[in-house]
């Protein structure tokens, strides 16, 4: 009876072990999927390689536990517990798995490494620019203003010249004559030329 039960309970630990196993496998899965993407290395090809053919193994065992029979599964569950049949092969896949992901967290900070050098990169041409530009700004603030003012000027009175309407030649004539002829019919003036 003791054999029974001890049977019943082995086998009960054997399918609850290998459930949590084939859960384990599935929830890595995924970020092997992404670290191949991201990282398609040779390195990372082999050990993902090597991955899959752990897996294969221990699907391919866990059938062949499946097909048996009850009257195995019981003989088996004392003869060759889960421990001397499964484990070897689950702590290769844990280990295959974290080389997988040893190589993601490698390609990661090899592309930091090179972002860095990017970025730094960038930083020395925006220092280079901006010194530039505060040398311009330098020369640009020590040009004499005595210039800067002469041209405003300039620009004024030649935007008043436009303003202003300028007058007719023939009708300057005719006012400087006319001019001429009153200070010459002006006796106040007559007396001013004697001095």
């Amino acid at each position: 009876m003791k054999f029974l039960f001890t049977a019943m309970i082995n086998h009960e630990k054997v399918i609850s072990k290998l459930v949590e196993a084939l859960s384990h496998i599935a929830d890595n899965l995924p970020r092997v999927k992404l670290a191949v993407y991201l990282f398609p290395t040779e390195r990372m090809q082999i050990a993902v390689a090597e991955l899959n053919t752990c897996i294969l193994k221990l699907l391919v065992q866990v059938h062949d536990w499946y097909r048996e029979g009850k009257l195995k599964h019981i003989i088996h569950s004392i003869t060759q517990p889960f421990e001397l049949q499964y484990d070897d092969l689950l702590e290769l896949i844990s280990r295959t798995s974290s080389t997988v992901q040893g190589l993601a967290v490698s390609g990661q900070q090899v592309e930091l490494r090179s972002m860095h050098g990017k970025v730094d990169e960038v930083n020395a041409k925006v220092d280079l620019k901006l010194g530039q530009v505060n040398i311009e700004l330098e020369e640009i603030t020590m040009i004499p203003t005595n210039y800067r003012l002469s041209d405003l000027q300039f620009s004024q009175i030649m935007s008043s010249i436009k303003d202003a309407a300028l007058l007719d030649p023939s009708k300057v004539v005719h006012y400087l004559l006319a001019a001429r002829h009153r200070t010459a019919h002006n006796p106040s003036n007559t007396m001013s030329r004697r001095f």
